[in-house]
């Protein structure tokens, strides 16, 4: 049966696909992102006082009194500068303005409150902890806003010129307003003179040291007992330590008295001061010695203190408390773990229902991890704030100069590298564990609210019932109230009202069966007003003081006040829990290590911002890079975050705009230099590891022994970094791997550059270095290729060779000219050794050559140790040029370029043979004696070597002979060797593609014998000549190209299935298909090598008989499998039916087509077409280059066919010729129109010359080059 889904159903379903989350598979090595988020705020700021019950109307007086503490209001927006200076400074005036009239409010307010506190009728009253703490924050704030009323010495400056600028326009002109204008000016030229109008004010109130006591005392308590969370807390209440201290000793109040009468307790606030320096704001700090030095009695009791003796605490060795930090991280992090997997992993967190016992776990599992980052994050700053206050110089640290500014000495030069270290550690450790704990938001709240819920109403509705009974029953009326207010003001009964019939509100006691109260549970927790007000109301009962003569105290149980007191205390961390994301974000809030506007001030305009070498966040990333240290590089991204905190602080908390955008221009500069840095090095890396990999282990063992150690790269963490596509930063995602990605494709270009220009600026000898310059690229390429998306290698060569439009590239063009300029006329041949090597006295002048440029070692081996150590390598290959150089150049020319060296290079031999060698040879002719008789044998030796010796002295003494005539000849000759080196580094190269060149190119130049006898004589292996045998009955003999043997090592097979006499059966033969699977095996058996990477194999002898035309077409079937080229991807084709192909008109034979798209396809198609039905005329293969010239190729075939006597066929070579201009690709055209055969040679030359010779041998040898014979 269906279900039906109406359309809002569906849309719903549709819109909660949004909250399914996508997450990817890149490693979390960065802290959360400070993104636009909505915290809310359920401080409800005693708005809703009046909705509770309170047993002590007093309670929501000082509730009222707290909420209604006097706030700076922000400054208005700034105006436009005015060109006058009264315009621009007025609006900034007025601002001083109200801040002096600001703090003399709030020391008016604060001196009342204290007043009323000490009068002589309420000196015993209760005053509650809330209320001392808010009255130390007030204390806290009047010794901060001092400070930086000091600090700022540009505004008295300001304030000066404004009063200047106006007294000359008369702007004030009223006596109000000159009077305002020089109580500011006093306010401002005064230093501390906030505190001291403050103690001026309070030793006038009589018994004021008592309350401020108080104060000091429940400052004390709650840091000794760490009832603090946040590192600002922290530092709050050791600030109201000693200025409370302060303002206590003065004229009227002496603090040591009061420690004597055991008032205070200055031994334990010595002890606490043992922690030097605490921020005060932003980058001010404050020695906490220093309220004690300056108060009054200081120097009569200076014995007392040990906190005002300079020494180092070791609080701020933050090394020494790293071993406890890592362990507590461990700790923590594994028991997160735990319920991490449970409840995020498996989705269980918030559907299933748990007991009170499960969330109190989670409870305290949340406490204890805001603990432990308020720890480490104070921690953090004060390290920092003890440093600013103790910047280092040039004879505590060797590597600062003398000339360093007060800032940099502060942050750059006044860390070690272990501490840096340890800072970087702590930072990862605090925004790694802010993460995971971040992803547990939704479980910790549920568990929060849970179990506060449950801890009150517990409290509430069980508890206090049997206190409640006893106060009833001994008629305590004013207890009675107070409990019952607590209860009123929290409980949330179940039914909505309390149980009327409860014996504990009759005094009486609970049945035998016990009183069944039911609690709830829910998970809502208090509002700010509820819970200030229990807590305030439970308090007082256990105070020690109270209104009357005896305290609520005194009537209550000891079990019931320990109840008590243990609630209060742990009741203390709610409402930093119940803002639990807030309380995150404060815990690990380090945004004051960016700020700096102290030290700005102190430049005295010098300076308007700091360089990023002076700024900790950059300070710390930098010395990651730096160092290189593999356990911290996945740590890199953490102290950017340290950026996200600053300008999360300055648009939140300071609320400025100009400091929000100063931090984003760090941050662009910043993370430009750590993508450049960070790219370099991992390029630097993986070229380091390619070099090391392919170095000869023998020679590194040989060093080894010898004491010289080839270090290998250390591992490093570097494909954690390559796999961040979204790091969060200042609100933008980055994808680091792309930027990385496009910087290290800049670098290998460049290292593919750096390799061909230094083989630019070397003679021909450093070519085999460039090869392994190059195989080192391709494997760093590999290697970097599984992290990031690179171009291809090939592309990239071809780029940095200038080779991707071009027909030649730059190492091509420099192994010619190195063979003109160098090679040719400064070598000479050693058959020995099959080397040459460098004449003693060069007749030619030095090349001039390029420099290489002076580039890093990792743009060439990968570091200095290898660019060493294969310098030495190739140092034995500098000497001579042989074999292994040649086989280079065939790597890495290829076919073109070994095709463009050797046409430049018969350039060359044809210019010599036909202008220098031919001139001298002309000239020495002339000279030769007419007559030169043989000497008669009675002359022995030396008379005959005398008597030619002086028939050809004109031709010894000939000037020229050996400085040009010689040397030509030797660059001739090694023009010719050359040919004959690179012939057979190609033939020992059996996995390029190549074909013989040499021979056909030395066609063209020299007469026709001297190639049939330079083939037998010198290059036996280029040919192969088999004469008529029984295996091979033709009448002419057969050639057979030399990559033959590459092919197979079966030559006679190949020459048996030539002829009906193989031992192939003759009725096989003629029914053997090309398609065939037994044609597909003989291709197999003939070619055991790789056959797709050899040319094709042309036979040119005719053959005698129709008969072997169909194992001609099997043949031929079989070598279009082995060719190379494109168009014979796809299995040959027999055309039998004269309809089935255009080109079949010329023949009622057979036609084979080697691709069924060959017409269609732009690459060469070779047609094997039979032209003559007539026995005599036998069957020629052909190249046909390009679909588009086909039928004219046809039509030239045609007229031959048809007349071959008529003046058209005498055109066809002609137009056959301009056929091949008109192709992109080379024309080869075997087919004989004449009786001689007509050849045409090349498809891009300038001219096409026609090779006409009798002989059946000369004919074939130009088909043996498929390449371009010219430029």
């Amino acid at each position: 049966m269906t279900t039906h889904v109406t359309l809002e159903d569906a849309l719903s379903n549709v819109d909660l696909l949004e909250e399914l989350p996508l997450p990817d598979q890149q490693p979390c090595i960065e802290p959360p992102p400070s993104s636009i988020m909505y915290q809310a705020n359920f401080d409800t700021n005693f708005e809703d006082r009046n909705a509770f019950v309170t047993g002590i109307a007093r309670y929501i007086e000082q509730a009222t009194v707290h909420s209604s503490m006097v706030k700076c209001n922000e400054q208005p927006n700034r105006v436009e500068i005015y060109e006058k200076t009264v315009e621009v400074l007025e609006p900034e005036v007025t601002k001083l303005m109200k801040f002096m009239y600001f703090q003399r409010k709030a020391i008016e307010r604060f001196c009342g409150e204290v007043k009323r506190l000490c009068h002589a009728e309420r000196r015993k009253d209760f005053v509650s902890e809330a209320y001392l703490l808010t009255l130390g924050k007030f204390i806290n704030m009047f010794a901060v806003l001092d400070e930086l009323k000091n600090m700022k010495c540009s505004v008295k400056n300001d304030h000066s010129a404004y009063k200047r600028a106006a007294q000359f326009l008369r702007k004030m002109a009223d006596p109000q307003s000159i009077q305002e204008s020089q109580n500011l000016s006093m306010f401002l030229a005064n230093h501390n003179r906030i505190t001291q109008c403050l103690q001026q004010q309070l030793e006038v109130i009589p018994g004021y040291e008592e309350l401020l006591a108080d104060i000091v005392n429940i400052s004390v308590d709650y840091y000794e007992n760490k009832m603090y969370l946040t590192p600002s807390e922290k530092h709050m209440l050791l600030k109201v330590m000693g200025f409370g201290l302060y303002l206590m000793d003065g004229n009227v109040s002496n603090i040591y008295k009061l420690d004597a009468k055991k008032r205070i307790n200055l031994g334990k606030i010595d002890k606490f001061f043992k922690l030097q320096v605490v921020p005060l704001f932003g980058d001010m700090q404050i020695e906490l010695s220093r309220y004690i030095e300056t108060s009054a009695h200081y120097e009569e009791n200076k014995s007392k203190w040990t906190c005002t003796q300079s020494s180092i605490s070791p609080q701020y060795n933050l090394c020494e408390q790293m071993v406890q930090i890592r362990d507590d991280h461990i700790r923590f992090i594994s028991e997160l773990a735990r319920y991490s997997n449970s409840e995020v992993v498996t989705g269980s967190g918030l559907d299933s229902h748990k007991s009170d016992e499960e969330y109190r776990e989670l409870f305290d599992l949340a406490l204890r991890g805001l603990q432990l980052l308020s720890k480490w994050s104070t921690h953090v700053m004060e390290v920092y704030s003890w440093k600013l206050v103790h910047p280092t110089d040039k004879f505590c640290n060797k590597d600062c100069p003398g000339t360093a500014e007060e800032y940099e000495r502060a942050t750059r030069y006044n860390y070690t590298s272990e501490e840096k270290f340890a800072l970087v550690e702590v930072i990862a450790m605090i925004k790694g564990l802010q993460v995971l704990m971040g992803r547990m938001e939704s479980v910790f709240n549920q568990a929060i609210r849970n179990t506060i819920y449950a801890a009150l109403q517990d409290f509430a509705q069980m508890t206090l019932r049997e206190p409640l009974r006893q106060a009833v029953r001994k008629k305590k009326n004013v207890l009675i109230s107070v409990l019952q207010a607590i209860r009123k003001t929290i409980c949330d009964w179940e039914g909505a009202r309390e149980p009327p019939n409860d014996p504990c509100l009759r005094g009486e006691k609970d049945p035998k069966g016990g009183f069944d109260i039911k609690v709830p549970r829910r998970a809502v927790g208090p509002s700010s007003t509820q819970l200030y007000m229990v807590r305030t109301m439970l308090e007082s009962l256990i105070a020690d003081k109270s209104g009357s003569k005896k305290t609520l105290r005194s009537s209550l149980d000891g079990p019931i006040v320990l109840a008590i007191e243990d609630f209060h205390k742990h009741s203390f961390f709610f409402t930093h829990l119940l803002n639990f994301s807030e309380a995150l974000q404060h815990c690990c809030d380090l945004s004051q290590l960016w700020f700096r506007e102290f030290f700005l001030e102190l430049t005295m305009g010098r300076r308007i911002q700091f360089p990023i070498e002076m700024s900790m966040p950059w300070i710390l990333t930098d010395h990651i890079l730096e160092t290189k240290e593999p356990s911290m590089m996945e740590y890199v991204l953490y102290p950017l975050d340290l950026y996200n905190d600053s300008g999360y602080y300055a648009l939140t908390k300071f609320k400025k705009q100009f400091l929000y955008d100063e931090i984003e221009a760090e941050v662009n500069l910043c993370f430009d230099q750590f993508v450049y840095k960070l790219a370099d090095q991992i390029f630097a890396y993986y070229k380091a590891m390619s070099g090391s990999v392919l170095l000869d282990k023998r020679f590194r063992a040989e060093c080894k022994n010898y004491g010289v150690i080839i270090p290998y790269p250390p591992s490093n963490r570097y494909e954690t970094l390559l796999k961040q596509r979204h790091v969060q930063l200042l609100g933008r995602s980055i994808d680091l791997n792309r930027l990385v990605t496009q910087r290290i494709s800049a670098a290998m270009y460049k290292s593919l550059d750096q390799a061909i220009s230094r083989f630019e600026s070397e003679d021909l000898t450093s070519i085999v270095e460039l090869e392994w310059l190059m195989d080192i690229n391709r494997l760093t390429h590999r290697l970097l290729s599984k992290h990031m998306t690179l171009d291809s290698f090939d592309a990239m060569f071809r780029e940095a060779n200038h080779n991707v439009s071009a027909p030649y590239g730059r190492i091509t063009l420099h192994v010619f000219w190195e063979l003109n300029f160098d090679f040719l006329p400064n070598y000479c041949y050693n058959g020995s050794t099959n080397r040459f090597v460098r004449t003693a006295i060069p007749f030619t002048q030095e090349p001039q050559r390029d420099k290489p440029a002076n580039v890093q070692p990792y743009y060439l081996y990968g570091s200095k140790p290898l660019n060493i150590a294969y310098s030495h390598i190739y140092s034995s290959y500098r000497n001579f040029v042989g074999p292994p150089h040649f086989k280079t150049i065939c790597r890495l020319l290829g076919y073109q370029g070994i095709a463009v060296v050797m046409e430049e290079l018969l350039k060359i031999v044809k210019s010599l043979l036909q202008g220098t060698i031919l001139q001298y040879v002309k000239t020495l002719i002339e000279v030769m004696p007419k007559i030169c008789r043989l000497p008669r044998h009675e002359y022995g030796s030396p008379g005959i070597l005398e008597f030619f010796h002086h028939q050809l002295k004109d031709i010894i003494e000939y000037a020229e002979l050996k400085t040009d005539v010689f040397q030509s000849l030797r660059e001739v000759g090694n023009a010719i060797l050359f040919c004959l080196l690179i012939e057979q580094a190609l033939v020992s190269h059996s996995s390029t593609p190549y074909s013989p060149l040499s021979l056909p190119l030395l066609c063209s130049v020299l007469p026709f014998p001297f190639p049939i006898l330079f083939c037998f004589t010198c290059i036996p292996s280029f040919l192969l000549l088999l004469s008529s045998s029984p295996l091979s009955p033709l009448p002419h003999p057969t050639l057979i190209t030399s990559p033959l043997s590459l092919l197979s090592p079966y030559p006679t097979l190949i020459t048996s299935l030539l002829s009906p006499l193989s031992p192939l059966p003759l009725s096989y033969s003629h029914h053997l298909s090309p398609l065939s699977p037994l044609a597909l095996s003989y291709s197999h058996h003939l070619s055991p090598l790789p056959s797709l990477s050899s040319p094709p194999i042309l036979l040119s002898s005719p053959l005698p008989s129709l008969s072997s035309r169909p194992i001609l077409l099997s043949i031929i079937s079989l070598l279009s499998l082995l060719s190379p080229l494109p168009s014979f991807s796809s299995p040959p084709i027999l055309l039998s039916s004269p309809l089935s192909s255009p080109l079949s008109l010329l023949s009622p034979y057979p036609t084979l087509i080697t691709s069924p798209l060959s017409l269609l396809s732009p690459y060469p198609t070779l047609i094997t077409s039979l032209l003559s039905p007539s026995l005599s005329s036998p069957p020629y293969p052909t190249l046909i280059t390009s679909p588009l010239i086909s039928p004219l190729v046809a039509l030239c075939l045609l007229i031959h066919q048809l007349s071959p006597s008529s003046p058209l066929s005498l055109l066809c070579p002609i137009l056959l010729s301009i056929t091949s201009l008109l192709s992109p690709y080379p024309t080869l055209i075997t087919s004989l129109l004449s009786s001689p055969p007509i050849l045409l040679s090349s498809p891009l030359s300038s001219h096409l010359p026609l090779f006409y010779s009798p002989s059946p041998l000369s004919s074939p040898l130009p088909l043996l080059a498929p390449y371009p014979s010219s430029s």
